[in-house]
């Protein structure tokens, strides 16, 4: 057996060791042109509501993920992480939204400190980037200038943002990183990416008079010096996965980046999605026929930011194995039961009013008594049982659109689905109504009968009681049906995955990145 830490120690060292190489490499030969104009930081109280408005669509995570360790017990009802990216109002203590706009240059960290101490009263602060980037050496003064706030011991900055239909790039893109909680390994990520914001990674520029020293070969060493450190800090600290730095090394030209934008990529390279639409309502546990409880446990072990050695990866997939929906989860006493395989416990539970929660560490369940699809395998419980309460995250419609293959209201890439034409398709659990449109009152074509295949051609995610649902083909009707009663036949495969990486890619990734 391979010890873990010590096996995903070497192999993000081996990483970083060759990212630092190719970064340096490129420094020498790439440059840019100075901004004209500098940033500008202003209040801007009307986007208080709109940020007060915004929920994570993903469980929260920070640098003590990567350990996965058991979450408090919950004695009481069964209690959810509050989804809210904003700290609640206190009156006592006032609230301020600090827009950072425009391109970043020489001199702009002092001026954000300036305009952050010239803010009277007690208040927390939160800070929304919006900038095509500029000065690298500046921007990493403006986080710095951040984190000495959030790593004190009264910290008044709650979190940094990228809002929708907005970008943040380049240099703006590292400063927004690298305002972080370095300091406490509990704090959770406060950097929100809201869906469909632009978060834009490439490979480090010398801007302004910097760009007209090219022959001081030494300030161009000191400079990729500066930029490998800062990006050393977020793989050393567990801030972010290595492959963040390794995507951005493929984009070595002005107009090139990796783009994240709020999706669950977002979440996997270590940031905080959140939206205030349909992906962040709640998955609600209906009766009857439901949604299958292991592919919830199976993408949020994917996905999540838990060191995993590539035997563990392998061994991930048998969450698959035992067939258990959320009725049988709403039916068992206490309604919370935990999925156990050679390595990670999964728990899901069901709060009074019928949202869904989940929880994952790293260790044995807190089983009550032995539950369906329970097996004795190698002297090792697998399967699920009812068992004692975590403190546990929301699943929403996004985590559960990813589940199913369902992305920014479109299926993901075909190489994604296991079907006999090469195409998406899915199973149907139960006789189910085949619809005109996705809606509950739609009009109804048909029955689609239990058992049969149905060729999926799209999907779409609504804020109604179904939440989810797919655009079919069936005897050349073409419908809409709710994603509830249809188990996709989506490709899971420990061999898709990346086996030198700490991280892996989930199998249900789309074809653009989010």
């Amino acid at each position: 057996m391979f010890n873990v830490r010590r096996d995903m120690t070497r192999v993000a060292g081996d990483l970083w060791c060759k990212a630092g190489a190719v970064l340096f490499i490129i420094l020498l030969g790439v440059f840019s042109m100075p901004f004209a104009n500098a940033a500008e930081f202003r209040l801007r109280p009307d986007l208080e509501p709109h940020l007060r408005s915004l929920k994570l669509i993903y469980p929260p995570e920070g640098p003590h993920s990567v350990l996965a360790q058991l979450p408090n017990l919950e004695d009481g009802e069964v209690r959810q992480i509050d989804q809210f990216a904003l700290y609640p109002a206190e009156p006592e203590m006032g609230t301020h939204v600090i827009e950072l706009s425009g391109p970043i240059v020489k001199g702009d960290a002092g001026k954000l400190s300036a305009f952050l101490d010239s803010i009277s009263g007690p208040s927390m602060r939160y800070l929304v980037f919006n900038s095509p980037g500029g000065d690298f050496l500046e921007g990493f003064k403006i986080a710095d200038s951040i984190r000495y706030n959030l790593e004190s011991q009264d910290p008044n900055i709650g979190g940094v943002f990228v809002l929708k239909n907005t970008s943040c790039v380049s240099a703006c893109a590292l400063a927004f990183s690298l305002s972080v909680d370095m300091v406490h390994p509990f704090a959770s990520d406060a950097r929100y990416v809201e869906k469909g914001a632009e978060l834009g990674f490439h490979m480090a520029y010398l801007a302004g008079d910097q760009g007209a020293q090219v022959e001081r070969i030494d300030k161009i060493l000191a400079f990729g010096y500066q930029v490998t450190e800062q990006y050393s800090k977020l793989i050393g600290f567990n801030i972010n996965p290595p492959e963040l730095m390794m995507e951005a090394l493929k984009h070595s030209t002005a107009d090139s980046f990796f783009y994240l934008r709020g999706g669950i990529n977002t979440w996997n390279l270590g940031f905080s999605p959140v939206s205030n639409e349909a992906e962040a309502n709640l998955v609600h546990v209906g009766d009857g026929v439901d949604y299958d409880a292991n592919e919830i446990c199976n993408a949020v072990n994917v996905a999540g930011r838990s060191f995993k050695a590539y035997y563990e990866v392998a061994d991930l997939f048998q969450f698959m194995n035992s067939e258990f929906s959320l009725s049988d989860l709403k039916a068992l006493k206490g309604r919370t039961a935990t999925l156990y395989t050679d390595t990670f416990s999964c728990q899901l539970s069901v709060t009074p009013e019928g949202a869904l929660s989940v929880a994952l560490w790293r260790g044995k369940p807190l089983c009550l008594q032995q539950g369906p699809g329970n097996e004795e395998v190698d002297g090792g419980l697998q399967g699920w049982c009812a068992s004692r309460k975590v403190v546990s995250a929301p699943v929403t419609l996004g985590l559960m659109g990813n589940v199913l293959g369902c992305s920014d209201n479109r299926l993901v890439a075909k190489n994604s689905w296991a079907s006999e034409n090469g195409g998406p398709s899915g199973r149907v659990k139960s006789n189910v109504n085949f619809r005109y449109s996705p809606d509950v009152g739609g009009r109804v074509l048909g029955m689609l009968p239990a058992g049969a295949t149905l060729s999926l051609t799209g999907c779409m995610i609504r804020a109604d009681k179904v939440g989810i649902w797919y655009q079919g083909q069936f005897e050349g009707q073409a419908g809409w049906v709710s994603a509830r009663y249809i188990s996709p036949n989506l490709y899971y495969e420990a061999g898709q995955f990346l086996p030198i990486t700490r991280r892996v890619k989930p199998s249900w990734e789309g074809s653009s990145v989010q």
